[in-house]
């Protein structure tokens, strides 16, 4: 219940500031998110693919394999695999991902041989995704939101505010679920810290958090990025 009241917090708070923002900043805004993904979506491939070829992606490898020590995989390759991942306390949605490319052309362009190797590699793939994803949103973001805030002046003209605050409701709403799958996105990759036990307890308990969690749009490009299957 506590995440559900979060989640209605960040919204309720995104629409009392659309309405004070009013619509033409907030839709700037909106667009400027909607750039910044655009353009975090198209530039993610590209970096994640740089780093996999640093001893950043090696670091992330070898904590990771470590991880999976204690997670009892099978040795065979052929073996089910959502059910141990999901044991283990690994997202749901990841754990299906993981399990529906487990694959022989899979192990061949991760380069394993084991159930253990390919789990690794799929998980620091997706973590140097999820990584690179936030950081660059970040970062676009602040720069795109220079820009906007300059054209704020728009706003001021009489005719225009009037209709203003009305129509940045809604749009603040749709800034706050956005807001709200970028930092459940990067929840999910903290796993084993207490924010992400948090929010898994919190996501089995509400059928409504449990929705919004499973169905991050965000999270499912992350996976499409390195599917291999």
């Amino acid at each position: 219940m506590t995440l559900l009241i979060c989640m209605i917090i960040i919204l309720a708070g995104c629409m009392i500031l659309g309405y004070h923002k009013g619509f033409i900043l907030i839709l700037f805004s909106l667009l400027a998110t909607v750039l910044t993904v655009v353009l975090t979506i198209g530039l993610t491939p590209m970096v994640s693919s740089m780093i996999r070829k640093s001893p950043v992606y090696d670091k992330v490898y070898d904590g990771i394999y470590e991880k999976m020590g204690e997670a009892k995989l099978p040795s065979d390759k052929n073996s089910d695999l959502e059910g141990v991942l999901i044991d283990f306390k690994m997202p749901k949605e990841i754990s299906k991902f993981i399990n529906s490319n487990n694959t022989e052309s899979a192990y061949e362009k991760l380069g394993v041989t084991s159930p253990r190797e390919y789990v690794s590699g799929m998980l620091a793939n997706i973590v140097i995704n999820a990584i690179v994803f936030i950081l660059l949103f970040i970062i676009i973001y602040v720069l795109v939101n220079v820009i906007v805030n300059a054209l704020d002046l728009l706003s001021k003209l009489p005719v225009i505010n009037t209709i203003n605050k009305s129509f940045g409701i809604v749009i603040g709403l749709a800034e706050g679920i956005l807001i709200i799958w970028v930092v459940l996105l990067a929840v999910t990759f903290l796993q084993g810290t207490a924010a992400a036990d948090f929010v898994n307890a919190q996501v089995e308990e509400n059928a409504i958090t449990a929705f919004v969690y499973n169905n991050n749009l965000l999270l499912k490009y992350i996976m499409n990025i390195i599917k291999v299957g």
